[in-house]
C-alpha cells in the first residue's frame, strides 16, 4: 500500500511522492545521509530505523510477534521459514 506524502529533496524543495513502507525508510535514510552518502553505508546500529533497512538486516534483530511468544530471533525466524 502507498501513500501520497510530500517529502523533502536534496535541494530542500518539497514533492510530493507515492511512498510505502520501504521507500519511507530509504527517503529518510538519504536524507540523514544529507543525500551525500549511500544509505547502504549506514552504520548507526542506534537509528530506530536500521534494522528495517531492506539490504542486510542484522542477525541479532528480534522480531515481537503479535501471539504472545515474544521475542524470536531473526536467524531462527528466517531458519525455521517464518
Amino acid at each position: 500500500m502507498a501513500i501520497k506524502h510530500k517529502i523533502r529533496t536534496k535541494t530542500g524543495k518539497p514533492k510530493i511522492v507515492e511512498l510505502t513502507a520501504r521507500r519511507a525508510i530509504i527517503e529518510q535514510c538519504k536524507e540523514c545521509f544529507g543525500w551525500e552518502t549511500n544509505p547502504r553505508e549506514c552504520s548507526d546500529s542506534l537509528c530506530s530505523l536500521y534494522p528495517f533497512r531492506t539490504w542486510d538486516t542484522p542477525k541479532d534483530t528480534v522480531i515481537f510477534d503479535n501471539r504472545g511468544l515474544g521475542g524470536v530471533n531473526l536467524k531462527t525466524l528466517l531458519r525455521k521459514g517464518g
